[in-house]
Order: structure tokens, then sequence, then C-alpha cells
């Protein structure tokens, strides 16, 4: 140890009672991280988040969603969303409490005008406006034996709701004609059809392929790959998916009636 009386390092003699062999620290220690260890899983047993459970899933997102300034402000102004006669204006004056100070005042205008078409669309408007986020994505239901199977799995993206009769016919004929066969309707909200209409609407592209990426991502069935199917503006979903990140990888992209080149009108 350093004495610092001598400004020099000095030696001290080692009490009989402590003089222990090299390598023989080894047992104690082990010992003393697998009793820590013990402990740390005692507590996280009682914490509920050793397992992924529907109420750990709850808790999670309510804490994600709280811990987001943006979307603590854009639920603030939901009340204040819907028009109603002589309040045009209810809704911007609230926002003007909940932006920094000196903002342009085309910022509240800008935002309430997306928080009223958001709410008039969908139930849950600020997950469509990317101001809240969506909840964790999920892996397939179940994971199938894929030596037994005979086909490539099978993954198909919705586009508009005029086409969801033809895409109903269209799975139930896939299913039909190659028996054990995996297929995935692929949600990027998780929710029902008014939801996902919202989220594909008031979101660009990009927001849309990188939840695509999260979602097949967790798909153990995926894993080898499997031939992509989409209709109408999910056709650039699955192209975006393929050129941003493919992983796992499309073998057969197939696009029907897909605005590839842009609209016209």
């Amino acid at each position: 140890r350093e004495d610092k009386s001598l400004g020099r390092y000095s030696r001290q003699r080692r009490p009989e009672g402590m003089m222990m062999r090299r390598g023989s620290w080894t047992p104690l220690l082990l010992a003393l991280l697998s009793i820590t260890l013990v402990a740390l899983g005692e507590d996280t047993a009682d914490t509920g988040f050793n397992t992924f459970t529907a109420e750990w899933e709850a808790k999670y997102n309510k804490e994600l969603r709280t811990s987001s300034e943006a979307c603590v402000t854009c639920a603030a102004l939901l009340p204040f969303g819907v028009p109603k006669v002589g309040k045009e204006h209810t809704c911007i004056s609230h926002c003007e409490l909940l932006v920094p100070p000196g903002s342009p005042d085309s910022e509240c205008e800008m935002r309430c005008w997306k928080v009223r078409a958001a709410t008039f669309l969908t139930k849950k408007p600020c997950e469509a406006l990317g101001a809240c986020p969506l909840p964790l994505p999920y892996a397939a239901k179940y994971v199938m034996d894929l030596e037994d199977s005979h086909f490539r799995p099978v993954v198909v993206i919705r586009g508009s709701e005029r086409s969801d009769a033809f895409v109903d016919r269209m799975v139930e004929y896939i299913r039909f004609s190659f028996e054990g066969i995996h297929v995935r309707e692929l949600s990027l909200t998780g929710g029902d059809a008014e939801e996902e209409s919202g989220f594909r609407l008031m979101r660009p592209i990009h927001a849309q392929v990188e939840r695509a990426c999260e979602i097949l991502e967790l798909d153990p069935n995926l894993a080898k790959g499997f031939d992509l199917l989409a209709f109408d503006h999910g056709g650039l979903v699955a192209r975006g998916y393929v050129q941003m990140c493919n992983a796992p990888p499309v073998r057969v992209l197939i696009t029907y009636n897909t605005p590839h080149g842009g609209t016209y009108s």
C-alpha cells in the first residue's frame, strides 16, 4: 500500500491468519456470485418481468407511452380535436400551451389539423400519427415444424379495404390448395381493420416498412425464407421490405394492383 508519510510504496507483512494461496479465492468468489444470481432471480420473479405475460406487456406499453413527450402532448389534444360549432379554435389554444415558446403559429394549426384527420379515420389517432408507440410486435402464435412442410411460408399484405373480399378468397385458395402451408397475414398495428387502415393512411411508407421489418424478423416460421404476396398499396410496403431489410429473406415477391410508378389523376 502507499505510505504517504514516506512518499513511496512500502510492503507490510500479512498476518498469519490472512495467508492464502494464489487461486484459493476462486471457490469463494464463485459461491458469492451464485448467491447473488439466485437473489436477483427471486427479485425478478417477484416483479413478474422474468416472463413475457399480458400484464408485463400492458405495463411496458403504458410506461412507453407516458415517457414519450409527443405521445402525452397528442393525448392532451385529443379531447379538443373534434371540431364543434363555436369552438373551432379550442384545439389551437390548448396546443399553444403545450408547444415550446416561440413556436410558429403554423405549428399548432398543423398539429390540430392532423389530430382532427386522424380522429376521423381511426380510434387510435396518436398511434396513427406516430406520436405514440405501437404495441410490441408479436411473433407467430405457433411455431410449425418446417421440416414437415413441403411449401415455403407465405406472407400476405393487404391494401385498401375495397380489395378485402378478393384477398380473403386468395388466402382461402392458398390454404386449401397447399395443405399444411404457413400463411401469415401481416398486421402493422395488431389491431382491427380500422386501426390498420388509419395507420396506413397517416404514416409514411418508410415508417410502415420499418414496422414490417420488426414484425417479420420475430417470426421463426419465416427464418429460412418466404414468399411475399401484396395487394394495392400494401405492395409498396412489400417492395420496401425487400429493399430495406429483407431479413428473413423473400424468395418470391408478387404484387397485385400496386402503384409502383406513383399515382396519376
